[in-house]
């Protein structure tokens, strides 16, 4: 069943062989993971396809968490993780009284898991036939508690990828410019609990800082040492722009929480990056 599973996704290059094996295989550790997949009107070949790669695993410890933050426009997306609840006990739904943006659906998503792993996944990707299995195998000899793996991007299905991102090692310097980790990422429930636990405001905030980081280190920069004194030689555009960048940041927060818009949390980070590019060339 599996394999004619892969076969539909566009995996023919799997070998029956390999996978047999790999689904045989005991590990030293009991590792169950929970994989978090926030939903969000999705369209439904996206997520017939997204959890067809989930149960077409080599490696069977797993549980699917979604959280469906649809709108009413989109009962299908409910109707369909309902069912497939019944059907395979590995799979978790639950529906989300509103929408709570990436980070809160994720939450949700984590209210939902008991396995000992958790992993990030998008609601319109496919996993690979190996990639629980790699992970796993990785788990038990490296001891590692945190994992990211590659990725490629592909037209219809895996078998017309056409842009692979083999990520480097842990380079600290190199993510400092580069969010290079992305999907998939699985990692330690406990390492998570240790940090405090949920992809809350944390989340968002990191990537707004983040922003507003990169302007201001090329702010501090323009500025020069001379004779036990900083004197500004450059320009005042990157402090403009954080400054920008944070008022659209305040006016969405706003607007979401004294107006009632929280649709309007899904694009503030976006929304004030790019008002802060566009002020950027005004202000430049």
């Amino acid at each position: 069943r599996e394999l004619a599973c892969l076969k539909r996704l566009g995996y023919p290059q799997v070998d029956p062989a390999e996978f047999a094996a790999q689904r045989k295989t005991v590990f030293p550790q009991n590792i169950t993971f929970s994989i978090l997949v926030p939903l969000y009107n999705t369209p439904e070949a996206f997520l017939t396809a997204m959890i067809d790669s989930v149960r077409c695993q080599s490696y069977a410890g797993w549980q699917l968490c979604l959280a469906d933050g649809s709108d009413a426009e989109h009962p299908e997306v409910g109707k369909m993780g309902r069912r497939l609840a019944r059907k395979d006990k590995r799979i978790r739904y639950r529906k989300l009284e509103k929408n709570l943006g990436i980070s809160g659906n994720t939450n949700a998503c984590m209210e939902l898991a008991t396995g000992n792993y958790f992993a990030l996944f998008d609601h319109d990707d496919l996993l690979h036939p190996f990639a629980l299995y790699e992970t796993a195998k990785a788990i038990c000899e490296q001891g590692a508690d945190f994992v990211y793996t590659d990725e490629n991007t592909f037209h219809e299905t895996p078998s017309d990828a056409f842009n692979p991102h083999f990520k480097p090692d842990f380079a600290p310097d190199t993510l400092r410019a580069n969010n290079y980790i992305c999907h998939f990422t699985s990692f330690d429930r406990a390492l998570l609990e240790k940090a405090g636990g949920g992809f809350g405001d944390q989340a968002t905030t990191a990537m707004f800082i983040g922003m507003v980081s990169a302007y201001l280190g090329s702010y501090i920069g323009d500025f020069v040492s001379g004779n036990g004194r900083f004197t500004f030689t450059g320009s005042w555009t990157p402090l403009a722009v954080a400054a920008v960048s944070a008022l659209v940041m305040a006016l969405f927060t706003w607007l979401s929480e004294k107006k009632g818009l929280q649709w309007l949390d899904n694009f503030s980070i976006a929304a004030s990056m790019l008002v802060g590019m566009l002020a950027a060339v005004v202000i430049g």
